[in-house]
């Protein structure tokens, strides 16, 4: 964030089960569709800054 000087960051991840094999390979974005829908999934990162402006998070916006 900081190289870069971006206020989100996101990335693909893995949905593991229990025994330690992987579910699913989730792939995140792009980014053009966050204007329009959730497409980021579980693994974001943001700075301060961008949670206050948005008066914090809303937890009815999860999965929609």
């Amino acid at each position: 964030m900081e190289r870069e000087n971006v206020d989100i960051v996101f990335s693909n991840y893995d949905i593991i089960r229990s025994d330690n094999s992987i579910k699913r390979i989730q792939v995140a974005g792009p980014a053009e569709y966050l204007l329009i829908g959730n497409y980021i999934g579980a693994s974001f990162l943001y700075r301060k800054e961008v949670f206050e402006g948005l008066n914090g998070y809303d937890p009815e916006l999860f999965f929609n």
